[in-house]
């Protein structure tokens, strides 16, 4: 794997989980006694910790944890934002592997569940980048600017990856290819 690759996978691999604590609430359990309305114990999920591990997984390189425990906040959290994120996670997976395809479907279940949060779109752009599908890169990457909240901060990494399509498409870079590609975008 060259520099660039690696560069682009840190990218994707912390845009992936970034403000996902913005967007995942922490959830909890409450057990009651038969009868009572006041619980006993309440269990705390604390998402955020779980996505920061999913995180540190896909950093150092150990995408089959970061799989094990995005599949394992699919199951075990059913809100929207949670399984948004968890979605956005496997496609990070996916790209770490080069599985563009499967890259490609599991943003794609993430945007038609949110469509309008910008993260999801990142992540697809590179898969599409990486199978070769530039144009389709280009166009999610503008998807999620403009989706992006004005200042955020991954802004700048989001306007990265603009410019890497754009390069590529230019003939200024070469990069992607090889195994699982995306394949058209219809």
């Amino acid at each position: 794997m060259n520099r660039l690759h690696l560069v682009l996978y840190t990218l994707v691999a912390t845009a992936a989980v970034a403000s996902v604590a913005a967007h995942a609430q922490p959830t909890g359990t409450r057990i009651k006694e038969s009868g009572s309305t006041q619980p006993l114990a309440v269990l705390q999920l604390d998402i955020e910790s779980q996505f920061e591990s999913i995180r540190h997984a896909l950093a150092r390189g150990d995408v089959d944890d970061a799989e094990r425990k995005a599949r394992t906040l699919l199951i075990i959290d059913q809100q929207p934002s949670t399984r948004y994120a968890a979605l956005n996670a496997l496609c990070a997976v996916s790209n770490q592997r080069r599985d563009w395809s499967e890259a490609v479907a599991r943003c794609g279940q993430a945007i038609d569940m949110r469509p309008r949060h910008w993260m999801a779109w990142n992540t697809r752009g590179t898969a599409y980048l990486m199978s070769g599908d530039t144009e389709a890169a280009a166009a999610d990457y503008q998807r999620a600017l403009e989706l992006l909240p004005s200042g955020h901060r991954m802004g700048d990494a989001v306007r990265h990856n603009i410019e890497l399509a754009e390069r590529v498409m230019r003939g200024e870079l070469t990069i992607g290819g090889e195994p699982g590609a995306a394949g058209d975008r219809g």
